[in-house]
């Protein structure tokens, strides 16, 4: 890489749809923080979740995969409970 560049991922494993995988989870994420509703927070975090999962099972990455099927399984266990 040339002195100076600013490295935004895909050298390593997982190449660049690692890389952008990895970018995108970290957008869709971020984005919940500008949910009004909890309901439609816990589903943009399921959804970033998965696409977490997606960017560990790319890069080789356990502990992100399983941590994320932790945080995916908890915002979908809120969405659906039953209330009363």
């Amino acid at each position: 890489m040339p002195r100076g560049a600013v490295n935004l991922g895909g050298g390593g494993r997982g190449g660049l749809v690692g890389a952008a995988l990895g970018w995108v989870a970290t957008a869709a994420f971020s984005a919940s923080y500008f949910a009004r509703r909890p309901a439609v927070l816990r589903c943009i975090q399921a959804g970033a979740a998965c696409l977490w999962i997606g960017y560990g099972l790319e890069i080789g990455a356990m502990p992100v995969v399983v941590a994320n099927l932790i945080v995916a399984g908890a915002a979908l266990f809120t969405i659906y409970r039953k209330t009363g």
